[in-house]
């Protein structure tokens, strides 16, 4: 056959909604193209489109009279006395299938016979792995940790479909069966079902059942003569628990499929005396790693799983098959070495009934039966020792043997739902004359029963086109449009991008630190982190730049500049023109590079001055990305926790972390995919009590891919923002996934001792309240955030009120006040959540006032977190959407106030209704940068409430003393309150830091929170001044982003690389200008002459 010349994707509309097709076309004889296949797939039911969230768990705070969690009860409630749809079985397939129809609205409620999700992987044999790679077997909406194996094992994977069920707020009845003989009412179009959960029958009027038990049924053995005269034990494979127990013992394994070849490679590694094989008639073999190469070429890393699955399906089975057999020599050849190892073992191979392959053949079978046979990379390597050296593994060819198994689905079922039922159904099983699935996915025969089979590819692209189909679909939809942002790219950007990034490397490469920084604008900016010294720094001015690189520059040693070849990262060019300032052109380009310390990665944003068509860098960072040719320094990604790993961490921990919040956390993940032991420790007695303990309202009020935790993504399905008790469970289930070590309730002891010979801390850990630990790191890491204590104004008085008085972090809930005039004093994020909680249950409150990209859903997590390091702009629909520029923390506050009132202009009306006072930060920043010097606050829909009075507003005021029924403010006006709810604040951990390491350490540290002069972080991520003692403090995104380098610090350390790292630190410097200097531009870099 010819090849492929043609591929393409399009889009649709009719009838029935929006589509998407695919088509492959080749030339014929005269040149002309002509389709070879072409699929056209019902992708949306107009009116009706699928939603990626999970409607019900939005955030609803800022409607007033919702209740989140009484909406979700209601669903709840709905799914488990009036399920739409009953789906048995809690496998991958069940549970993917009622992800997808909880994200069209539509109550599926799951049952499934085992006493857990996932049983049914944890009573297989030990050694049992998935043989497909991560990505072909990943669940919907819910990505695999980054640091999971290629290959899966099945306890691993029994307890991620738990975590799915968890996560996708799926309702699963475990324990519980579909009693037999169901029956269907074909007026109502319901059936008339008993459930058995608990001893009890749960009587359900459901309008679908899904069967989502698989395509095989009960275990299959045959009935061979003569079994009551044979002395040893008779077993099938599903009852096979590890090779252990047959040490020493001659074992004969019947049947020659994957699970036969997993069962005598474990019995060999056990010691079993002898293991024969048994085979039939010949197998189809593959090896795992040809296999997997076929997977990738779909399910590539960079390529959205949606598409992988799509593209997997527009190859029709029938077309798949034709080719494959005509290349089966080439087949053939591909797993030479290992066919011919095993035809010497005394194999017998085919390459399928017609030579299609065993690639074709599962998907024609779906992996049932003994023919098929994936062998992985370990017995490839064992097979020439098992056949020299031992009787290890041997084959024989024994055509009086039966095939094994398990029953077809349709035997199973026949008992289940009777022969009328499964006669209407007809068999499940394979693929009909077309190439389609038989029975799954498809109507089926009988109006109310549908079956989902199939691998996870199968279950999770099909489960869109079952829960489409009309008769489901049309019902319990809701609509949710996106607005996706618009962005101009210039056909000149890539262009422009390697001149440029040729002139940055010739400077760097010969050290002209003068030539490099007359590339930039007079008040450009650089920012280092680790490159040129061991620090993070922030530059601004030709001048300064040039000061500093001129004692560093050489010694860094900088090589191998160029563009960046990561597809997010490519040049991009924006059209400026809205600001009052500035007008013209950003090009922003990535780039790589090698310096003394090892690999590091750039990136760069050009201005364009319209006037003067001259292009000058506005800013650039340049980060230290790994350590170079040294064992240990990348991270590993590895997941999981040996036994020695984790006596290491506990007995000799090179880190000691304490707090495990997300900061710590994080921080912990990335040291151990760097090989550094890291303890944890935390006070709390589960790891997420601090979000527990909250107000019962409390969401995070940044985007979730903003929050995104390092190495594991949250579900797609998640909502925008995350409900604190969601929260709280992700820490702790992130914790078992990333396999870290915490020792909850436990503190680290006043005042430890640091020794400066042997380089560490003399510490003492109090565990449980009493048990005394003594250890000895090298490091301690602080990880408890940049505020510690509550803190409440001293007023005058407060022995006279007789109402209540509290500080926000221990308000648990709206519903005690419930008909009480409450006060709340401060104006930040918790005031507003507060006040919002109270008018939902009933309160009457008032407010005392004392004062949304780049993480979109197509980049990267770790490239939007380099992408702002490198300190970007956020999307602002005035410009497009376009991310403005990339500059360090405080230009932000010279391109952040052109357009803040303008914005925000509806929501400040709003506000200012309702007496509510504003500022736009100092000097007119907005909220963004004032957050990075301290904690700021959001609006989370409370404007409405505001702005009708439900929530009232006594601004420009402060309190000044209590009153019997209330307090009294600054203008001498009294407001009588039942109960008073201070929600000003924390102090800042400087005076928590002085009480735990003492005056002395405190001194020398200085002030922790907040920004220094250049705009870094004072004591966060970088040395603090005494050596071993580093602070890690910051949100999602910053405790992410920024473990990285401080871990290629700590890396340095550990590796006894101390000389790499004495490089100048930051000294006094001037804080930048207030107003935007005049901008000077070059058509060209300048040589070294001044501009």
């Amino acid at each position: 056959m010819h090849a492929i010349d043609v591929e393409l994707a399009f889009t649709f509309k009719f009838h029935k909604g929006y589509g998407r097709g695919y088509a492959r076309l080749l030339p014929d004889a005269d040149g002309a193209f002509k389709a070879l296949s072409v699929m056209m797939m019902l992708y949306d039911i107009a009116g009706h489109e699928e939603s990626k969230t999970l409607p019900l768990r939005d955030d609803l705070t800022g409607v007033p009279g919702r209740s989140m969690q009484k909406e979700l009860a209601a669903w709840v409630d709905e799914v488990q006395t009036k399920p739409h749809v009953l789906i048995v079985g809690a496998g991958q397939t069940g549970l993917q299938i009622a992800a997808r129809m909880k994200a069209m609205q539509i109550p599926a409620l799951v049952i499934e016979r085992s006493a857990r999700i996932g049983d049914q992987w944890r009573k297989r044999y030990p050694t049992l792995t998935l043989h497909t790679i991560k990505r072909h077997h990943t669940l919907l909406y819910q990505p695999y940790p980054t640091n999971w194996p290629e290959y899966t094992p099945k306890d691993k994977l029994a307890d991620w479909l738990e975590q799915y069920a968890s996560i996708q707020d799926l309702l699963v009845w475990t324990a519980s069966e579909l009693q037999p003989r169901p029956t269907y009412d074909f007026t109502n179009g319901t059936w008339n079902v008993s459930v058995r959960r608990g001893g009890t029958d749960v009587q359900l009027r459901p309008a679908h059942i899904v069967l989502a038990t698989g395509t095989l049924g009960d275990a299959y053995m045959p009935d061979c003569p003569g079994r009551d005269i044979f002395h040893g034990e008779v077993l099938h494979s599903e009852s096979f628990h590890g090779g252990a127990d047959y040490a020493g013992k001659r074992v004969l394994v019947i049947g020659a499929g994957n699970t036969s070849i997993d069962i005598c490679q474990d019995l060999v590694l056990n010691g079993a005396h002898s293991v024969t094989m048994i085979q039939r008639s010949s197998t189809c073999v593959m090896s795992r790693d040809l296999l997997s190469s076929f997977q990738r070429q779909t399910w590539a890393d960079d390529r959205p799983l949606d598409i992988a699955d799509f593209l997997a399906a527009s190859w029709p089975i029938g077309l798949q098959k034709k080719l494959a057999i005509a290349s089966q020599d080439a087949m053939w050849h591909l797993d030479k070495e290992l066919h011919d190892k095993l035809r010497k073992g005394g194999l017998k191979l085919n390459m399928g009934p017609e030579g299609e392959g065993l690639y074709v053949l599962t998907l024609e079978r779906f992996g049932g039966g003994s023919q098929l046979l994936t062998v992985d990379s370990f017995f490839k390597g064992r097979t020439k020792e098992a056949q020299t050296k031992s009787p290890m593994v041997a084959y024989k060819s024994k055509t009086e043997s039966r095939q094994t198994g398990y029953l077809p689905i349709t035997e199973s079922n026949r008992t289940l739902l009777g022969d009328d039922v499964i006669h209407l159904a007809g068999d499940v099983y394979g693929l009909d004359a077309e190439g389609e699935l038989k029975g799954s996915y498809r109507p089926t025969g009988h109006p109310g029963l549908w079956y989902g089979t199939g691998d996870f590819f199968v279950s999770r692209f099909y489960s869109k086109l079952l829960s489409k189909t009309s008769l489901i679909a049309s019902l319990y939809v809701h609509t949710f449009p996106s607005n996706p942002s618009s962005m101009r790219n210039d056909p000149y950007a890539d262009a422009i991008a390697s001149y440029w990034v040729t002139q940055i490397a010739s400077a760097l490469q010969r050290a002209d630190s003068e030539g490099f920084s007359q590339l930039f604008l007079p008040n450009g900016w650089l920012r280092d982190l680790l490159v040129f010294s061991g620090d993070t720094r922030a530059l601004v001015g030709r001048d300064k730049i040039h000061s500093y690189l001129r004692d560093t520059l050489q010694d860094a040693q900088i090589s191998n500049v160029g563009l960046s070849d990561d597809p997010h990262l490519l040049p991009r060019m924006y059209l400026i023109t809205v600001m009052h300032t500035i007008h013209g052109d950003i090009v922003e380009f990535a780039f790589t590079f090698e310096c003394l310390r090892g690999h590091g990665r750039g990136r760069t944003v050009l201005y364009l001055d319209q006037s003067t068509r001259t292009y000058s860098i506005a800013s650039m960072m340049m980060m230290l990305s790994d350590i170079k040719r040294l064992a240990g320094g990348d991270e590993g990604n590895t997941q999981g926790s040996s036994a020695a790993w984790i006596k290491e961490v506990e007995v000799r921990p090179y880190v000691l972390i304490v707090g495990a919040g997300q900061t710590g956390l994080q921080l912990a993940a990335r040291m151990k995919a760097m090989g550094i032991p890291a303890l944890v420790i935390e006070h709390d007695a589960r790891i997420g009590d601090h979000w527990r303990r909250r107000y019962p309202s409390l969401t995070l009020q940044t985007l979730r891919r903003y929050n995104t935790l390092l190495y594991q993504p949250y579900p797609p399905t998640w909502p925008e923002y995350i409900p604190k008790d969601l929260m709280a469970d992700w820490l702790e289930h992130y914790t078992v996934k990333q396999g870290l070590v915490v020792w909850t309730e436990s503190e680290l002891q006043p005042h430890p001792v640091y020794d400066t010979i042997s380089g560490t801390w003399d510490i003492t850990i109090l565990r449980n309240g009493q048990q005394t630990v003594k250890m000895r790191p090298s490091h301690i890491v602080i990880t408890t955030g940049t505020v510690e204590e509550p803190y409440m104004p001293d007023c005058p008085g407060r022995e006279l009120y007789q109402g209540q008085v509290l500080h926000s972090h221990t308000f648990t809930g709206g519903s005690n006040f419930s008909g009480k005039r409450v006060v709340v004093i401060g104006a930040g994020g918790s005031a507003v959540d507060i006040c919002q909680d109270l008018t939902c249950n009933g309160a009457e409150s008032h407010l005392n006032f004392s004062l949304r990209c780049i993480w979109t859903d197509d980049r990267p997590v770790d490239v939007a977190d380099f992408v702002n390091a490198a300190a970007r702009q956020p999307k602002c629909p005035h410009t497009g959407g376009t991310s403005v520029t990339a500059l360090p923390s405080p230009p932000r506050t010279q391109w952040r106030h052109w357009t803040v009132e303008e914005i925000h202009k509806e929501l400040y009306d709003k506000l200012r209704k309702g007496g509510f006072q504003l500022n736009m930060g100092p000097g007119g920043k907005g909220l963004g940068f004032p957050v990075l010097q301290k904690i700021g606050g959001w609006d989370a829909g409370a404007a409405d409430l505001i702005a009708d009075g439900t929530i009232q507003v006594k601004s420009g005021i402060s309190p000044q003393r209590f009153t019997k029924t209330g307090l009294v403010f600054s203008d001498e006006t009294e407001l009588a309150a039942d109960a008073i709810i201070f929600a000003t604040g924390y102090q800042s951990i400087t005076e928590s830091v002085r009480g735990l390491l003492g005056d002395d350490i405190s001194t020398l540290v200085g002030d922790v929170s907040g920004v220094d002069a250049e705009g870094e972080m004072k004591a966060s991520y970088r040395p603090t001044g005494h050596p071993g003692l580093w602070f890690a403090t910051g949100d999602f995104f910053v405790s992410r982003f920024y473990s990285k380098i401080l871990a290629l610090q700590i890396k340095a350390r550990q590796l006894q690389l101390d000389s790499l790292w004495n490089a100048p630190s930051a000294t006094t410097v001037t804080v930048f200008p207030t107003t935007v200097a005049p901008m000077d531009t070059l058509l060209v870099p300048p040589s070294n002459t001044s501009s």
